[in-house]
């Protein structure tokens, strides 16, 4: 029986500012799904949204797009509250084994479709952008990338305030081929 790990990476370069609890006050860091959805992290930082994993463990993705992020807060854009859902397979057109999903919060410019299958061909997949700084209380105070999972893990070595790049794993899934598909 093997066993296959797959990371998902930084969607931008910048800083850790959440984890569990807000790095700038220690309140609590909600999700944007609610249950199940667990271990937000936020990435300070600006430019494009992308996917990173390492291929070929992935091979397909399936993609959801619409709102989920500070729905309650009337100040938050449509990009503040758009999220990226992202499916995780192991083979292509979304087949054999569901990994779990990674929700990416606060996307602007979506670049993938709602309810649609990816074929991927590498680790990287663009997913949309950061939106321009603006300030909405309790929602979106300075420019970030909100993560959230659903059946993996968080890196537990990250820390408030360090510093990733696209090669910096975020979290990680694991499977058997036990049975295989």
């Amino acid at each position: 029986m093997a066993v296959y790990i797959v990371y998902v990476n930084s969607p931008i370069a910048g800083t850790i500012q959440g984890l569990s609890t807000y790095c700038d006050d220690a309140t609590e860091h909600l999700t944007c799904g609610g249950y199940p959805w667990v271990n937000p992290v936020d990435v300070g930082g600006s430019g494009n949204l992308y996917l990173r994993v390492n291929y070929p463990n992935v091979r397909s993705i399936r993609t959801w797009v619409g709102p989920g992020c500070c729905g309650d807060k009337p100040c938050a854009t449509s990009d503040m509250k758009r999220i990226v859902t992202v499916e995780l397979w192991d083979d292509s057109n979304a087949r054999c084994y569901y990994m779990g999903s990674v929700k990416y919060g606060h996307v602007a410019n979506p670049q993938v479709v709602d309810n649609t299958v990816y074929n991927l061909t590498s680790g990287t997949k663009l997913l949309g952008a950061v939106p321009a700084d603006a300030f909405c209380a309790g929602c979106f105070e300075h420019q970030h990338s909100h993560m959230e999972i659903v059946g993996g893990q968080v890196i537990s070595l990250l820390g408030c305030d360090d510093t990733v790049s696209s090669s910096t794993n975020i979290y990680r899934f694991t499977w058997s081929d036990n049975p295989p598909c």
